[in-house]
């Protein structure tokens, strides 16, 4: 009996990882930055199509004067990532209760 037991839990132990090896879609990213020299990292990702190789799919790419105009239109779910500076994304977190990911 012990053994029928270990045998189908080891069963189950091998099953467990196969549930999560299907292919997940692509979701579309809409990315934006500050119009700030500390951004450079992030264009010249976008210039040398770092972003593509691996494997995110950026709809769109859209530049912000300031970090405040930023943090407003992730609080409008207008962009879905940012580069962005820390006192503005603090703003937008504790303000319009955008949830931040760092």
């Amino acid at each position: 009996m012990q053994k029928l037991l270990l045998l189908l839990l080891a069963g189950l132990l091998f099953l467990v990882p196969i549930g999560g090896c299907s292919e997940q879609e692509e979701m579309p990213i809409g990315m934006a930055v500050e119009f700030m020299d500390h951004a450079a990292c992030a264009y010249i990702a976008q210039d040398m199509g770092w972003y593509e190789e691996e494997g995110l799919n950026l709809t769109a790419y859209d530049s912000y004067v300031t970090g405040m105009a930023l943090a407003a239109a992730l609080g409008r779910d207008e962009v879905s990532v940012a580069y962005i500076c820390l006192i503005p994304a603090i703003n937008v977190y504790a303000n319009a209760g955008v949830p931040i990911k760092i």
